[in-house]
């Protein structure tokens, strides 16, 4: 026998004992690694930083100051 009728068959439980005490450990299982989920994708998102992305200033030093530091402004004239 398989499943829950055989997992019924050889406790000596019935099979509607058995459906609870299954569904129960479901949730427990489900709940447990959504809470490490949610944990594991915060750490994530901490770490990847998102409001340098958000962020966008211009920095003395920065890339934006390369590009206007080798335009050459002398031909204009």
């Amino acid at each position: 026998m398989a499943g829950t009728l055989g997992l019924a068959a050889s406790t000596g439980q019935t099979a509607d004992e058995v459906a609870r005490s299954l569904t129960v450990l479901t949730l427990f299982i489900t709940g447990t690694e959504s809470i490490v989920l949610v944990a594991g994708a915060a750490a994530g998102l901490v770490w990847l930083r998102p409001d340098k992305l958000l962020r966008q200033t211009a920095r003395p030093g920065g890339p934006h100051d390369a590009d206007a530091s080798e335009t050459d402004t002398t031909d204009l004239e």
